[in-house]
């Protein structure tokens, strides 16, 4: 089985290489690779593929080039001396948000390996408001309490400090899921968030700045990297309320 594995990571790391030259062209755009190729590689399964989606060089999704290109214009958000915590780290924007960190910067995930730190986001062992920054990307709909993991969010984010959180979301209202049910969500979704998640968010004590894409992007630019409201949804920026006492 450990042969068979390497073998299978040996023919990964050589399609990667000859990528570039597999997907050369020019009808999308990259902005980690700041190049462009001919297409993306699909993503997903069943009624969930999406054709054009990932790329096969960086492995970058349509959300990652969104977070990407808006984390490029602001600028403002930098900070000195920051504490960071990435929750479920994408490889591809890993390295810019690592320099944000320029004090401390921390990976963490229920499952994987590849992380400083294996935890529940619903029950996290740091102290109060120990982070400056908290980046949590598509990752609450596979938390069973997302209720429980926004409020840790909240505590150990520093009152001077920023999160930025992003959901799927479709529609008005959050619906819950049956994880595996493939027929209304991802295998591993517990909910598809609604709009009224910025509601959500305020409850558990956050100032909401929501930024959609065409805040970020315009249509040129959503076209030639191929992104969507259906595969990039808003981006949430936290900040805390002041003086708000939580249950």
């Amino acid at each position: 089985m450990r042969f068979l594995i390497g073998v299978e990571n040996r023919i990964r790391q050589l399609r990667r290489r000859l990528s570039p030259l597999l997907y050369a062209g020019t009808s999308v755009y990259c902005p980690f690779c700041d190049r462009t190729y001919r297409s993306f590689r699909p993503a997903g399964r069943r009624k969930f593929r999406r054709p054009n989606a990932v790329c096969a060089v960086c492995g970058s999704r349509e959300r990652d080039r969104l977070m990407h290109e808006f984390l490029h214009n602001r600028k403002d958000l930098s900070r000195d001396n920051a504490k960071l915590l990435h929750i479920a780290p994408e490889a591809c924007l890993r390295p810019a948000i690592a320099d944000m960190g320029d004090e401390l910067y921390l990976s963490c995930d229920l499952l994987r390996r590849d992380v400083d730190i294996r935890l529940n986001i619903e029950q996290m062992p740091f102290t109060d408001q120990f982070f400056d920054i908290v980046f949590c990307s598509h990752v609450l709909p596979e938390v069973e309490h997302d209720e429980s993991a926004l409020a840790e969010i909240h505590r150990v984010l520093n009152p001077e400090g920023w999160a930025l959180v992003s959901v799927p979301s479709m529609g008005e209202s959050t619906t819950s899921v049956q994880p595996g049910d493939e027929h209304e969500a991802p295998p591993e979704f517990f909910r598809i968030y609604g709009d009224e998640f910025s509601l959500q968010l305020v409850k558990h004590g956050f100032d909401v700045e929501r930024i959609d894409l065409n805040d970020v992007l315009d249509q040129e630019q959503q076209s030639r990297m191929r992104i969507d409201t259906q595969t990039a949804s808003a981006i949430y920026l936290l900040r805390r309320q002041a003086n708000v006492e939580l249950d």
